[in-house]
């Protein structure tokens, strides 16, 4: 997998093509993005918690 190009891939038959790279990868690693709302009593806003930040929450409070 090409670490410096993080775009999303695509499953087929043999295995991750990247659009991007225009390859084809055996094995794929997610990368999360979310998004949350966050509220008060005064406002919400939306955040989004990208690759590391996503990873880490993901790790905390996955079911393993």
């Amino acid at each position: 997998m090409n670490e410096k190009c993080r775009k999303k891939v695509v499953e087929e038959n043999q295995g991750y093509r990247c659009d991007k790279c225009q390859k084809l990868f055996a094995k794929s690693k997610p990368t999360y993005m979310i998004t949350a709302k966050i509220t008060d009593f005064t406002d919400s806003i939306y955040v989004t918690f990208a690759k590391e930040t996503g990873e880490t929450l993901m790790s905390k409070y996955s079911t393993k």
